[in-house]
Formats: structure tokens, C-alpha cells, sequence
């Protein structure tokens, strides 16, 4: 986000370190630092260095690395500590940038969200070293998380005329007209951003959140879409995309959308820690609107899910008990039903969802290359023309049976026929089950292959 004078971390730990062991002639207890720092054992370095700088008078090369350590190890209260008592240094040597300690406490207080010092402690910069363009950028930046965006408009202004067509600063400028409102100036800059940089995040954000309130659904994913491949706009930009699908009633690309998100985001929770991020907003959201869409799509138990994980965080968010006590006993999948029914009614069922879909029924006891391409021909049916075909297979409780069905798919695949597989019934091994009511969810959706058993069981009167 912000993090101007960016520190480059470990590169220049290392360079100051061998800077330091330059400057000692007693290089032992830096060169323990150094072996410490390769091996990992970052806590033992620092306490390493906490001692040396305690102990030894007027030793900054000491604390401008342990400053540093600390702010990489996210210690910023520590990082605060040791950059403040170096500006407090009156004999700092040339080899400290002034203006990097200065840096590193901006972006500690970034960090800690404290947007008042990170402020004041610029305007220090600025009566101290003048303004410059990055220094105007970075006003900018902290205003607009304060959502001061009339005042971050002056600094970001300021930053354009000094650096004309920065696509940075642009999209920022957008960002400040958006939030006050004035849409179409924003959006009029963002496409200018766009232009400049296909890849912009904040660019891409912004538009698709205008394409959203307009309900521009298709030029809303597409942005989101770019969105996605910055990290800061990730999850709200899955959460975009599930809630255009959802508002296209294209319920089964917005359970998609929105699992891959969760996963994103349990990934991230196990890999670099992040607990609380089970529990900010967007991720509650998130997990809100897929239940949503679980139970527009009938499954039941999908929505129940979410809910649960929601309640377990949050118990009092939105209506999530009432939705709960409302929908427990329709935990079950209903169509897991139909895929245990007996082999009458299962057959029944599924004959009717295949006419409704208006496919061409070809049944078989065996089945083979030959005996298919005999019987379209005689139907009529070209194969090579995505005619929608679906093959019945009787019983088969054998290995054979079920080799048969996967050859079967396999032929229809060859002749690019756009096909689907009934097993009748169940009771066969998994490897078989998948096709049962599988295919059909899979080509139309989990919610329309329910409209299909709501009409059949009216017409049965159950």
C-alpha cells in the first residue's frame, strides 16, 4: 500500500551488517549476528544486538540494524523505540540515510494504522528535507485512509504536477472523486488509468465497483476479474464476482467464485498466520452471500455449512440463527435422496429430467463404439454436431459394467458429442455413481435439476 523509501530488507540488513563488521575491529559478536541471521535464529540476533547496543556507548550501525530487524519482524513498537532514539542521535554518521530512519518510522506507524504520527512524522520530513513527489504521494495516501479525501486531493494534486501521467497517483486521484461522489470524473480517470496500465489494481477496483452500483454485471466481473491478481483488492474482488453472479442468478459460478476465495483465504491463515483474518468483514461476507447462493442452488446442507462457520465467530451476525433453526431440517441434499431411490423410481426421475432437457435418450444393457454410431445414424443424430445425447445403461454390478460406462464417455468425447452418462441405479461403486445425477448438475446446475424433481413430484401429486 504505502511503505514509501520502501527498506529493501534483507538485502540491506546484510549490507549494513557487513558495514558494521567494516567499521569494528572487535567483529567478533557481529560475525555470531551474521552466523545467527543465516541460520534463521532471527531472536538470539537481536537480543544479541539489544545488549550491544545497551552496553556500548553511541553505537547507531548497531541500532539502525536492530531498527531494522524489528520492523521486518513486524515488532513495530520495538522498531518505533530504537528509530526515534536515533533521530534523537546528534552524531549520526553519514553512512545513516536520516531520511530512511524517517521511513521506517512512516511505515511503522502505517503498519500500527496510527495515520496521525505517520502524518506528523512527515511533516517533520518535509520542514526537514522539502517536499518531493513521493513525499506528496504519501500525504495523499494517509488522508485517504483517514477518508480525508478532499485534503488527499491537494497533496495528490501537488504529486501529479510534479510527475505528469503516473498511473499511481491517478488512480488514487479516482479514488478520492469516488468516495466524494463525483463518479463520472472518477470513472473518466480510470479509464485514462487503464490505458496507461492494463494491470492496475486500484484502477481495475474502482471501475468495476461503478460497473456493480450500475448494475453493469458482466463489466463488473470482467474488471474484478484484473482485480484479482492484486493482493490488497483479492478478496473483494471474489466477493464482487460471486455477487455478479449471484445477481445473474448464475448461482452454481458464484459458489465457485466464492469457495476459491475461501480457499484463498485458508490458505493464507495457515501459511503466513493470519487468524483474524477469519473474522474481518469482507470474509464474513463473503461467506454470508455463498450460503445464499447454496440455498438458491437447493443445496441445503452447503448453506448450513456457512452459516455454521459464520455462527461460530460471530453468533449474532445478520439472521444467521434465525437461518439456522429455519433450515436445519433441510440439512440433507434432496437430490442425494433420488440417488438412493429404488431402481423404478430412480429410473423415473431421471427420464423426466432428461426430457426436460430435451436430450435424445439411447439405452443399452452393453455398449460399444459400433452399436452407438449405428443407432444416431438411424436416429438421425450426427454426433459431430454437439447434438445433446444421453446414454442409459441398465444395472451393472460388475468392474466390467463400469468400464463400460467410462468407454462409453470416452466415445462420445471422440465424436465431440456434448454428452451425458445415467448409471440406473445406485448401488454400484463410486467410480461409477459420479454420472448418476452428476451429469446433469454439472451441464445445467444443481438448481434447475431441482426444478425438474419440484415438477416431477406435482405431477406425481407428492
Amino acid at each position: 500500500m504505502l511503505l514509501f523509501f520502501i527498506i529493501a530488507g534483507t538485502l540491506l540488513v546484510i549490507g549494513i551488517l557487513f558495514f558494521i563488521i567494516s567499521l569494528h575491529k572487535n567483529t567478533g559478536s557481529f560475525m555470531q549476528i551474521n552466523r545467527l541471521l543465516e541460520q534463521g535464529n532471527r531472536t538470539k540476533a537481536k537480543n544479541l544486538l539489544s545488549t550491544r547496543v545497551s552496553t556500548t556507548h553511541n553505537n547507531p550501525q548497531a541500532q539502525w540494524l536492530l531498527a531494522q530487524l524489528h520492523y521486518q519482524d513486524a515488532e513495530f513498537d520495538y522498531a518505533l523505540v530504537q528509530g526515534r532514539a536515533l533521530l534523537r542521535n546528534t552524531s549520526l554518521p553519514p553512512e545513516i540515510d536520516i531520511k530512511k530512519v524517517h521511513a521506517l518510522l512512516v511505515n511503522s506507524y502505517i503498519k500500527k494504522e496510527q495515520w496521525d504520527n505517520a502524518l506528523t512524522e512527515l511533516k517533520t520530513i518535509q520542514e526537514k528535507l522539502g517536499a518531493d513527489w513521493e513525499l506528496m504521494k504519501n500525504f495523499g495516501e494517509i488522508l485517504i485512509c483517514k477518508h480525508e479525501y478532499s485534503e488527499a486531493l491537494k497533496y495528490l494534486g501537488h504529486a501529479d504536477q510534479l510527475k505528469k501521467n503516473d498511473s499511481d497517483i491517478l488512480a488514487r486521484l479516482a479514488e478520492c472523486y469516488y468516495y466524494l461522489g463525483q463518479i463520472d470524473k472518477a470513472r473518466s480517470i480510470l479509464e485514462t488509468v487503464i490505458q496507461l496500465d492494463k494491470k492496475n489494481g486500484l484502477a481495475h477496483f474502482l471501475l468495476a465497483e461503478i460497473y456493480k452500483n450500475n448494475k453493469s454485471w458482466d463489466g463488473a466481473i470482467n474488471m474484478y476479474r484484473t482485480a484479482l491478481h492484486t493482493p490488497r483488492y483479492k478478496l473483494h474482488a471474489f466477493y464482487g464476482i460471486g455477487y455478479a453472479y449471484s445477481k445473474k442468478d448464475m448461482y452454481t459460478n458464484a459458489i465457485t467464485v466464492l469457495s476459491e476465495g475461501l480457499e484463498y483465504v485458508e490458505h493464507r491463515i495457515h501459511s503466513a498466520r493470519e487468524e483474524r483474518l477469519a473474522s474481518t468483514p469482507i470474509v464474513l461476507e463473503m461467506r454470508y452471500l455463498l450460503a445464499t447462493a447454496y440455498l438458491q442452488d437447493k443445496d441445503y446442507q452447503g448453506a448450513i455449512d456457512q452459516w455454521y462457520e459464520i455462527s461460530n465467530i460471530n453468533p449474532d451476525y445478520k439472521n444467521v440463527k434465525a437461518l439456522l433453526q429455519e433450515n436445519k431440517r433441510r440439512g440433507k441434499d434432496r437430490i442425494q435422496d433420488y440417488l438412493i431411490a429404488k431402481d423404478l423410481e430412480f429410473n423415473k426421475i431421471s427420464k423426466h429430467i432428461i426430457e426436460s432437457l430435451e436430450y435424445t435418450i439411447l439405452n443399452y444393457s452393453n455398449i460399444d463404439k459400433e452399436t452407438i454410431v449405428a443407432e444416431c445414424q438411424t436416429k438421425d443424430i450426427k454426433l459431430n454436431k454437439l447434438h445433446n445425447v444421453l446414454i442409459v445403461l441398465k444395472r451393472q454390478l460388475t468392474p466390467i459394467g463400469e468400464r463400460q460406462v467410462i468407454d462409453a464417455e470416452r466415445i462420445m468425447q471422440r465424436y465431440s458429442a456434448q454428452e451425458m452418462i445415467l448409471i440406473s441405479p445406485i448401488g454400484i461403486a463410486p467410480t461409477a455413481m459420479r454420472y448418476a445425477l452428476k451429469k446433469p448438475i454439472q451441464f445445467v446446475g444443481k438448481n434447475q435439476v431441482m426444478r425438474y424433481i419440484k415438477h416431477y413430484e406435482k405431477m406425481r401429486g407428492q
